[in-house]
Formats: C-alpha cells, structure tokens, sequence
C-alpha cells in the first residue's frame, strides 16, 4: 500500500521541475498508480534520450569510417562514441 509519508520525502528531494509536476498532479486515491506510471515515463524519456545520444555517435563513427576507410582502434572507437 502506498504510504503519503513516502511522498512527502519525495517531493522533499531537489528534482527537475517535470518530476514536481507530475507529483503535484498524483491523485492519492489513485496514487499508486500515478506514481508508477510518472516513473515509467521518466525512465522512457531517458531511455529516448540515451537511444539518440547512441545514435548519434554511431553516425559520427559512420562519417569517420567514410572519410578514413581504415580500421579503427579500440581507443578511436572509445573517443568516438563517448558521450
């Protein structure tokens, strides 16, 4: 069950001001829910965000093995894709 007092410590916590915009909207009758469903969708914003930051280092290396046509070390790969 959820306990209110556990959303007091988060809403005490210094967040971004999406996270307080989604708890100040929590219905706590349906809290549980709403608070799941608020985690869900910020982790699936920073998978999408992760996914892009993936993507776009793979295209440097893509434009980095056009132009240069060699192998690339493994430390050339590492200074590419480091985000």
């Amino acid at each position: 069950m959820f306990d209110v007092e556990e959303l007091d410590q988060v809403e005490a916590l210094p967040a971004s001001g999406t996270t307080h915009a989604a708890f100040d909207t929590v219905d706590l009758s349906t809290a549980p829910a709403e608070i799941a469903l608020a985690v869900l969708a910020g982790y699936e914003k920073c998978i999408a965000a992760a996914q892009a930051r993936q993507f776009a280092a793979l295209a440097r290396l893509d434009q980095l093995r056009d132009v240069t046509k060699d192998d690339f070390t493994r430390e050339e790969v590492a200074a590419v894709l480091r985000i």
